[in-house]
């Protein structure tokens, strides 16, 4: 994907824009963001918050610090990896 001036759509293009966001999963907060302060992009959710294998709710709180400057902030939910430790979490 590409914005309007033809760069490719990714979170550092967007570094700079004036707004905040809060990052909620299953009620809990798991991230924060700053648009022109933040360079944090990533925000990992570890199971326990995530439920594995069932339904997860997920919620982006975003508004802008400026009246007159709009905000186009990219969002994307990906998987980066899936780890496995010694504590069996019950769902």
């Amino acid at each position: 994907m590409e914005d309007e001036d033809g760069y490719p759509k990714t979170p550092e293009n967007y570094h700079g824009q004036p707004y905040r966001a809060l990052l909620f999963v299953n009620g809990w907060m798991m991230g924060k963001r700053i648009g022109n302060l933040g360079p944090q992009v990533k925000f990992p959710v570890h199971e326990g918050i995530l439920k594995y294998r069932g339904e997860n709710t997920v919620a982006l709180a975003i508004w802008s610090m400026s009246p007159t400057s709009p905000i186009h902030p990219f969002v994307e939910l990906l998987v980066d990896a899936i780890y496995e430790g010694g504590i069996e979490v019950a769902d």
